[in-house]
C-alpha cells in the first residue's frame, strides 16, 4: 500500500496597528521520496525557499493619514520550490487571539468609543511578472475559516506562465511565475476605536494530492 503524506509550508506576516511590525516564522521542509511502483523512486519537495521583508508602520495620526490610508509595496517576498508535486497557494488572517474571528486583536485601547477595525479592512496583493496569482488587483483579506486562494487547489496541471500555475518549478530558474512580492493597503476610518492592533497573516503554499 502507497500512502502519501500532505505537506504544508506555512509563512507568518504580523501585523501592528497603529504601529505595524513584521515577524517571519518558517521550518525547513527537507526533500521526501515515494515509490510509485516497484522499481521508481521520485523524489519531491515543496517550500517557500525564499522569504525576504521589509520592517513594516502603519501609524495613523493625522486626518490626511486617515483621508489617504497607506499601501506598502514589496513588504513581503516569498519564492516557491516545488519538485515533482503540484500545488496550492493560500492566504488568510489567523484571528485566534482576536475577541471575534473578524476583526483584529486589540492589544491596547486609547478610547471606549468606536469599533474594532475587522480584517477585511486591510488589502492584500500577491503578484508576480507572470500574472499567474488568480487576483491581479488588491482584495480584501479574510479569516482562516475562509482563506483567499492565489493559485487554486485544482485537479489539472497548469504550467508556467498561464494563469494559476500550480506545476513543479522553482523561482530560480522561473521567477516571473515562482516568486510572489506581497503589497498591503489600509485606510482607516474615523468611526474606528483610536488603539494598537495586531494581525498574524498567514500565507500557505500545500501540496495539491
Amino acid at each position: 500500500m502507497l500512502v502519501k503524506l500532505k505537506r504544508v509550508w506555512i509563512v507568518h506576516h504580523r501585523f501592528l496597528m497603529l504601529l505595524l511590525l513584521f515577524s517571519f516564522l518558517s521550518d525547513t521542509l527537507s526533500a521526501q521520496q515515494f515509490r510509485s511502483s516497484k522499481d521508481d523512486i521520485i523524489e519531491t519537495k515543496l517550500s517557500f525557499e525564499m522569504a525576504e521583508a521589509s520592517d513594516v508602520n502603519m501609524v495613523f495620526n493625522t486626518h490626511q493619514s486617515y483621508q489617504l490610508g497607506k499601501t506598502i509595496m514589496n513588504a513581503l517576498v516569498l519564492g516557491v520550490v516545488a519538485e515533482g508535486v503540484n500545488w496550492n497557494f493560500y492566504v488568510a488572517a489567523d484571528t485566534e487571539d482576536s475577541a471575534n474571528p473578524d476583526e483584529w486583536e486589540q492589544v491596547l485601547s486609547y478610547s471606549q468609543h468606536g469599533t474594532i477595525p475587522r480584517v477585511s479592512d486591510l488589502e492584500v496583493r500577491v503578484r508576480n511578472t507572470a500574472n499567474t496569482s488568480d487576483f491581479l488587483d488588491f482584495f480584501p483579506l479574510r479569516n482562516t475559516d475562509n482563506p483567499v486562494y492565489i493559485i487554486p487547489e485544482v485537479s489539472e496541471t497548469i504550467t508556467c506562465p498561464e494563469r494559476g500555475t500550480n506545476s513543479p518549478g522553482s523561482y530560480l530558474t522561473q521567477p516571473e511565475c515562482f516568486r510572489f512580492r506581497i503589497d498591503y493597503r489600509f485606510k482607516p476610518t474615523y468611526d474606528m476605536q483610536p488603539g494598537l492592533y495586531r494581525l498574524l497573516v498567514v500565507y500557505v503554499i500545500s501540496e495539491n494530492l
